[in-house]
C-alpha cells in the first residue's frame, strides 16, 4: 500500500524531470552543458588515439626491422659457408689453386630433391668468367664433373655420375687400371679392368689423367670415390666395381673450376 502510495510522487516527478530537459535542448542550454563534457573528456581521447597510432607505427617498424635482421642472418650463414669452402679448397694443393675459379652452384638441372638424382649442375660463371667447355670443376681434389656446355655468366658442369661421362682411373692401393663411367644417380662403375688385377672393397679410385695437349680433360690424382662393391666373373675377360663418390652432389653449394 505503501509502494503505491510512493509511485505517483516519483512518477509526477520523472515527468516534471524530462520536460526540464526538453526545456533545456530547445532553448540551447542543454548544448553548453554537452559543449562543456567534450571539453573536459576530448584531450584523454585524443592522447588515447595518439598512443594507439604511435604504438601500431612501432610495431611496423620493430616488424621491418626483424625481417631485416632475419635476411642478414641468412646472408652471414651463406658468407661463413662460403669462407670455409673457400678455406678448404685453397688448403687443397692439388691442383694449383692460381688456377681455380670458385663459383656458386644454382641449379640442378631438371633434378627432383629427394626424388631424382641430377645428371648435371647449373653454376653462376661463364665465358665472361674464363670459363671454357671441357674445364674441370672439382672440390677440394675431388673431382665434381666437366664443362659441357657454356653461356655468357652460366655453364653446364656435367657430373662424373652422368651416364655421358667416361674417363681413365685407378685404384689408390693396387693400382689396376680401369675406365671410370657414369652409372646415373650418383653412381661410377670402374670398368674394364684386368682379372689379373686386384680389387678391393674400400679401395679409393682416383684420376688417371687424360688431359690433351690444350690442358682439357682430368688431371691426374683427383679423387673419385671409393669402391663399395666387386663384379668379378672368372669367365669374364674384364671385371669391374661400384664407386660411390664422397662427395653428395645433389648438395653442393659451392665448385671450383679449374682454368686452362
Amino acid at each position: 500500500m505503501k509502494e503505491k502510495q510512493y509511485f505517483l510522487p516519483v512518477f509526477v516527478l520523472c515527468l516534471v524531470f524530462v520536460f526540464f530537459i526538453v526545456f533545456l535542448g530547445r532553448f540551447g542550454v542543454l548544448g553548453f552543458f554537452t559543449n562543456s563534457v567534450q571539453n573536459v573528456f576530448f584531450p584523454f581521447g585524443q592522447l588515447l588515439h595518439s598512443q594507439t597510432v604511435i604504438s601500431s607505427s612501432t610495431v611496423e617498424s620493430l616488424q621491418k626491422e626483424n625481417a631485416s635482421l632475419r635476411t642478414q642472418l641468412v646472408d652471414m650463414h651463406a658468407l661463413q659457408a662460403d669462407n670455409a669452402a673457400l678455406r678448404d679448397q685453397f688448403e687443397t694443393s692439388v691442383p694449383l689453386t692460381n688456377t681455380l675459379l670458385p663459383v656458386q652452384v644454382v641449379g640442378m638441372g631438371n633434378a627432383i630433391p629427394n626424388i631424382s638424382f641430377p645428371e648435371n649442375i647449373i653454376i653462376h660463371a661463364g665465358k665472361k668468367e674464363g670459363v671454357q667447355s671441357g674445364n674441370v670443376v672439382i672440390v677440394k681434389n675431388e673431382v665434381v664433373g666437366t664443362i659441357a656446355s657454356v653461356s655468357d655468366h652460366y655453364a653446364v658442369v656435367q657430373l662424373v655420375s652422368s651416364r655421358q661421362s667416361s674417363f681413365p682411373a685407378i685404384t689408390s692401393a693396387s693400382q689396376a687400371i680401369g675406365v671410370a663411367k657414369g652409372n646415373g644417380n650418383g653412381d661410377i662403375i670402374l670398368d674394364n679392368v684386368l682379372l689379373s688385377q686386384d680389387l678391393k672393397v674400400q679401395d679409393t679410385v682416383v684420376t688417371k689423367g687424360n688431359q690433351d695437349i690444350q690442358g682439357k680433360g682430368f688431371p691426374p690424382d683427383l679423387l673419385v670415390g671409393k669402391i663399395v662393391s666387386v663384379d668379378k666373373n672368372p669367365s669374364s675377360l674384364f671385371q669391374k666395381a661400384r664407386i660411390v663418390p664422397l662427395i653428395p652432389f645433389d648438395q653442393l653449394t659451392m665448385v671450383f673450376v679449374v682454368r686452362n
